[in-house]
């Protein structure tokens, strides 16, 4: 998974759980369907294809995303294994 924002593992990790909760699907799934290019199909069955394409395409709000308190405390229990 190419994110082309220097992601730690561990961001990357929190994107999935994030998303995949949010999707209704697991996270193993969700990896393997950004892998394999099948992402927008099940985006666009979600509903939630245009705010994540829009929040993608949008470096600034994932920069914002990633520096709020919300996430780096997200990213913190995920380092310490909580």
């Amino acid at each position: 998974m190419s994110d082309g924002l220097n992601l730690t593992p561990a961001q990357k990790q929190m994107f999935l759980l994030a998303a995949s909760k949010k999707l209704g699907i697991s996270p193993n799934v969700l990896k393997e369907k950004l892998e394999n290019g099948e992402i927008k199909s099940t985006l666009e069955k979600s509903g939630q294809f245009q705010s994540i394409n829009k929040l993608m395409n949008d470096k600034g709000a994932l920069e914002r995303l990633l520096a709020s308190e919300q996430v780096k405390e997200l990213i913190k229990r995920m380092k310490e294994g909580k």
